[in-house]
């Protein structure tokens, strides 16, 4: 009985997994400095391989709007 579960759950996580979203299922990561697009900053960027990357240190030099919640 414990087998058969096992086996089921194992099914259930190997299934899961076989799916990945874009950028994830083609990725590519940026080098490790910060870049900036107009919503927000990272020093880590994934997208998708063979496409630009929108963010740039460039664009870190423009403010960043940010919604206050007062």
């Amino acid at each position: 009985m414990s087998t058969r579960l096992f086996l089921i759950l194992v099914f259930f996580l190997v299934a899961s997994c076989s799916y990945m979203p874009e950028p994830l299922d083609n990725p590519q990561v940026s080098d490790l400095s910060k870049k900036c697009n107009e919503e927000t900053w990272s020093y880590i960027w994934i997208f998708k391989k063979g496409e630009d990357l929108t963010a740039s240190e460039k664009k870190c030099k423009i403010p960043i709007r940010r919604l206050d919640n007062d």
